[in-house]
């Protein structure tokens, strides 16, 4: 594309400068969702639009639609004119949805299997396997020195929700972390062996309502082959963790998923991570 035929900044969607007889005027739809309601749609339909002179009124305190209903409705005609210019309709108010729309483009679309070399780091998660209420398998191949190991094996999101696969006190445990609000954990029965071990977490989704319900499943610890720890995971997150926090392997960068070792982050692990694979089932439990 030349830079002649670049499309310039609108004065209403974008960040370029306003035309000169608008830059004082700032007018938009409010949608409220309160109460918090993170799915669904409540349609624009019944929408409020308000009115500001920000040349005056930088905090848009003062709501002027009532007083000036002819500046607000010339920049409704705007809006709707640079909405059709730039392909704005249909809009979509909608939260958790659009955040895992399926139809998105995306580099993990399609994919259930998934390997991870150590040292990965800073993986966003939208780009990560998503585990989301979805049966899934972790299988970490390391190597634990003669004298143990410690720290994250991998980690996903962080203190605001998320789930972690760490050694500590020589043993593996597994947590995760449902919005900050509880920490569901299952912890191996047996001290972890020392040379080559094959570490594996299989998570196992019940059936759920789709949007509606955050039923969770039951998780499996296995070590060589060996069960060594089970337990339930009542609640789990729907959609996304967070909107900054990523996939780690061999540490936990950012905030960290669990408590347990917030006070050693990123608690590096001392072993050796010869591979982290990860595979998700390619269909969900779903109640219709």
């Amino acid at each position: 594309m030349t830079e002649s035929e670049r499309p310039t900044h609108d004065p209403v969607l974008r960040n370029g400068r306003p035309p000169r007889d608008l830059s004082q005027w700032l007018g938009g739809g409010v949608v409220s969702r309160c109460p918090v309601e993170l799915t669904g749609s409540i349609g624009f339909e019944n929408n409020t639009w308000e009115l500001y002179n920000v040349d005056e009124d930088f905090s848009q305190a003062v709501d002027l639609a009532a007083k000036n209903p002819q500046k607000l409705e010339e920049l409704r005609k705007v809006f709707a004119a640079e909405a059709e210019k730039y392909q704005v309709y249909p809009l979509d108010d909608r939260f958790v949805e659009r955040g895992i729309n399926p139809e998105r483009p995306s580099v993990i679309k399609g994919r259930t299997k998934f390997s991870y070399a150590a040292g990965t780091t800073r993986i966003p998660e939208g780009s990560a396997p998503p585990i989301y209420q979805r049966s899934h398998k972790i299988t970490a191949k390391v190597t634990v020195p003669k004298d143990g190991c410690e720290g994250v094996i991998t980690a996903t999101g962080g203190s605001a929700g998320g789930y972690t696969l760490f050694v500590k006190d020589g043993k593996v445990h597994y947590h995760y972390n449902f919005f900050g609000k509880k920490v569901y954990e299952v912890t191996a029965d047996e001290i972890l062996p020392t040379g080559d071990v094959e570490i594996v977490l299989e998570y196992e989704q019940k059936p759920f309502r789709p949007f509606a319900e955050t039923t969770g499943g039951t998780a499996k610890l296995s070590v060589n082959g060996k069960m060594v720890g089970n337990g339930e995971i009542p609640n789990v997150v729907i959609g996304r963790f967070s909107a900054t926090e990523t996939l780690d392997i061999g540490m936990d960068l950012g905030a960290v998923a669990s408590p347990a070792y917030h006070d050693r982050e990123p608690f590096a692990f001392t072993g050796n991570i010869k591979e982290v694979a990860i595979e998700i089932s390619p269909t969900q439990p779903l109640i219709k």
